[in-house]
């Protein structure tokens, strides 16, 4: 799947467990302006950074370099917990006042998933695995990146969803 870093790797952030630590940090902090705009600003230079360096290592080496591919590293940790927090300040008092409040459904449809988004964010790489393992999509094809991010999520959803509906369970994610 390309989102696994190795032993060999220098610069992994901790494995998978940097997902878990940062989700719940991420959650849990206030992010006022300030530092969700700080947060923004770090995730698209850092994404900036990874293609820079991508495409220069590559034009040096005359192969494409992967380093920065994994989701494991600064990069991608970073520009998640950037996505994370703007969905969850996504609809802030203007925007939600004016129009979520005036549609009940629409507004109990965000809400589901917004409450589901953190149950996403620590299950998502077992839905990858589980994709990758019952198809036999490439992972460099068109189909898984484009189709199965979400499916991905979608299923995530829909487990965390029915996870939150078990009592003592609905705490953990």
């Amino acid at each position: 799947c390309g989102h696994r870093g190795s032993k060999a790797d220098p610069l992994p952030l901790m494995g998978d467990y940097h997902s878990v630590i940062l989700g719940y940090l991420v959650s849990t902090e206030q992010w006022n302006r300030f530092k969700r705009w700080t947060l923004y600003v770090f995730a698209l230079l850092s994404g900036i950074f990874a293609v820079w360096y991508t495409v220069h290592a590559s034009a040096l080496s005359g192969e494409t370099k992967q380093f920065l591919f994994s989701y494991n590293y600064f990069p991608s940790a970073l520009t998640g917990a950037a996505i994370f927090v703007f969905v969850k300040h996504l609809f802030e008092n203007p925007f939600r006042n004016s129009i979520l409040q005036k549609g009940g459904a629409v507004t109990k449809f965000i809400r589901t998933i917004s409450n589901c988004c953190m149950g996403v964010w620590l299950t998502h790489s077992l839905g990858i695995e589980i994709i990758a393992f019952f198809t036999d999509i490439n992972s460099s094809d068109y189909i898984w990146r484009f189709a199965c991010p979400f499916a991905v999520f979608g299923a995530c959803v829909l487990g965390t969803y029915i996870v939150k509906k078990i009592p003592g369970l609905k705490y953990i994610v």
